[in-house]
């Protein structure tokens, strides 16, 4: 596991110590490509095979089109976009090497939902759909499956930016009239690192709760 804040990656290391799995943690900047190529060196010494690769990582920020630097778009792509990049070009060669593999996008509803605050996210997100289709072409020959969640408004610190009444127009615009709870999201990931999606690639799943179809 790789993240750049000390505090989120202690607190997630706590949380994942209560399962019987061993974790290895890295404080690492994944818009750096050096960085995340030595990450992986170093995942792949401690467990001798990187099998799955999912790209989480995400910066949401609010700003309207006059006010949007060009240091603000680098910030939203490099983190939302770029690092995923970086991530799966490294991660590739360990599953091309052992013929087996996964990797999974976590995008977003927000490309479909547009709102006008929210223009460097929205392409950050949007960009994962190319990527997701590309990579599966490249990487299908290896037997190394290559899909993206397509995921609704999440109940987490996130959702904190978005004004009440955004948030509430969502929520009734969605069938399920609810946000997902971070286990729903959850389980959809560990459908696509399973053997169950072995004839899934390409894809972009929708897990919105009915927000777009």
């Amino acid at each position: 596991m790789g993240l750049i804040d000390r505090m989120e990656l202690d607190s997630t290391m706590k949380k994942l110590k209560k399962f019987p799995v061993q974790v290895m943690s890295c404080r690492v900047d994944i818009r750096k490509y050096q960085k995340v190529k030595n990450f992986f060196n170093s995942v792949n010494r401690q467990f001798g095979h990187i099998d799955i690769l999912v790209n989480n990582a995400g910066v949401y920020e609010r700003k309207l089109v006059p006010d949007i630097s060009s240091k603000y778009w680098d910030k939203i792509l490099d983190n939302n976009l770029k690092s995923a990049f970086f991530c799966s070009q490294l991660a590739a060669p360990y599953m091309i090497k052992q013929g087996w593999g996964r990797i999974i996008f976590i995008s977003s509803v927000s490309p479909y939902v547009a709102g006008k605050s929210s223009l460097a996210y929205n392409v950050s997100k949007a960009g994962l759909f190319g990527m997701n289709r590309s990579l599966a072409a490249f990487l299908a020959p290896h037997n190394i499956n290559v899909n993206t969640l397509l995921v609704g408004i999440v109940e987490t610190e996130m959702i904190k930016i978005i004004p009440l009444p955004r948030l509430q127009n969502l929520k009734e615009n969605s069938l399920l009239k609810r946000f997902a709870q971070p286990g729903e999201i959850a389980s959809a990931i560990a459908f696509l690192a399973s053997e169950e999606s072995s004839f899934m690639t390409g894809a972009v799943i929708n897990v919105s709760g009915g927000l777009i179809s």
